[in-house]
């Protein structure tokens, strides 16, 4: 086999190989639930941070017992990207509980602030 017929075979075999970077996306779902009614601001991972803290989102939403907030979104890496939900701009305090799910297992709860920064999934 001649020099160049060695080379595209090791191209092709190098284009038919499954890439073993590849990385898999990770459900994320926020919820957000509170004791007393109260429009809040709430922020939360959308996308992998970047220096200038793009990939947070945050948006006004009236939550309360019959209310609560959710959103969904995907991660490459939950737990490294710090997937948090926090809520903000409130004046007083109705019990604010939050969760994250990670690939429909819950990952952690809290109140007021929940972050997966620095936590390892539970198997």
């Amino acid at each position: 086999m001649g020099k160049a017929a060695v080379a595209v075979s090791i191209l092709l075999s190098a284009l038919a190989a499954p890439a073993s970077a590849d990385q898999v996306d990770h459900t994320v779902r926020y919820v957000v639930t509170a004791d007393g009614d109260r429009e809040v601001t709430i922020h939360y991972r959308i996308a992998t941070p970047t220096e200038n803290w793009a990939g947070t989102h945050y948006e006004n939403f009236w939550i309360g017992p019959d209310n609560p907030w959710e959103a969904t979104t995907t991660l490459e890496d939950p737990y490294g990207d710090a997937a948090y939900v926090s809520v903000r701009n409130i004046w007083w305090n109705p019990n604010f509980r939050c969760e994250l799910w990670v690939d429909g297992k819950l990952a952690m709860k809290g109140e007021g602030y929940c972050s997966l920064k620095g936590k390892h999934p539970r198997d």
